[in-house]
């Protein structure tokens, strides 16, 4: 009977919170946790349902994109059609072929497309056609929000624009 006693006192000890002279929690004193242990080992958990919070995937129709032209009648110079052949490609991509005449004419552009769509070619090869087309102080600054794409611009137009005279730098923060 004295061992079970000591029990409780300690269960108690450890449980009691500490109070200050009005009989108020200490504001600096330890909470205890939220979810009181049943007394098997297990905790109780949430009654939250987590189904309440959680959308399910609805599978999307995915529309396969025909190209309207290849890449032989792009309203674009010679050389860089002879370029893009050299690079690969057949067709343009959706990305390319709505935005082409829109640079081409020199309008404001905002171009959203999954990775690995063509975005860097799509605003390229109109720009660097009219590089090739205006006066000659005529110049471009494209910004990018990292090293990684800036690199990969700085050698698409290189590859795009070779042998048309133009030229090219990266200027990397921390490293040019």
């Amino acid at each position: 009977m004295f061992a079970s006693a000591a029990l409780t006192n300690k269960f108690q000890m450890r449980n009691r919170k500490p109070l200050n002279d009005r009989g108020k929690r200490n504001f600096d004193s330890k909470r205890t946790s939220r979810f009181k242990s049943s007394g098997n080992g297990q905790s109780k958990s949430s009654s939250i349902d987590p189904k309440h919070f959680v959308k399910k995937a609805v599978a999307q129709e995915v529309i396969k994109h025909t190209p309207k032209q290849l890449i032989e009648e792009l309203p674009v110079n010679p050389k860089i059609v002879s370029n893009l052949l050299k690079k690969g490609f057949k067709t343009p991509t959706e990305i390319q072929e709505k935005t082409l005449d829109a640079i081409l004419e020199g309008r404001n552009l905002l171009g959203l497309a999954q990775t690995g769509t063509g975005k860097t070619a799509a605003f390229l090869v109109p720009i660097i056609h009219n590089l090739i087309n205006q006066k000659p102080n005529f110049q471009v600054l494209i910004v990018s929000p990292t090293r990684e794409l800036a690199l990969q611009i700085d050698e698409e137009f290189k590859s795009i624009g070779n042998g048309l005279n133009l030229f090219c730098t990266s200027l990397i923060g921390g490293t040019s």
